[in-house]
């Protein structure tokens, strides 16, 4: 294994760790940021950043946000049921939200 390869999975590992602790029971961590994960992590903002985009490509946890209608940043395992079970009672509000229109009478 090459140092530059070795060193990618030394990050994801802690990343990953770090997204288990910090989530609740459920499998979400609600108010997440980078810098939160970074800090636990024991890894740059820039390291745990590429990490967690690389995590996401690959299905580890759902990121929603604003555009979901929520107020703030939530990540959600995939590897919990509960989780995902809250990323789809998001997406659904966010869709009938988004059906009734601007003025809220679809």
């Amino acid at each position: 294994m090459r140092f530059k390869d070795f060193r990618r999975l030394l990050n994801h590992t802690a990343v990953t760790t770090a997204l288990r602790l910090l989530a609740d029971d459920d499998g979400v961590f609600p108010d997440a940021s980078t810098a939160k994960v970074a800090k636990l992590a024991g890894r740059s903002i820039e390291l745990t950043a590429t990490a967690l985009r690389r995590l996401e490509d690959d299905g580890f946890f759902v990121r929603l946000d604003w555009r979901d209608g929520l107020d703030s940043q939530h990540f959600a395992l995939c590897e919990s049921p509960d989780a995902m079970a809250f990323v789809r009672r998001v997406r659904r509000q966010r869709r009938r939200s988004s059906a009734k229109g601007p003025g809220g009478n679809g």
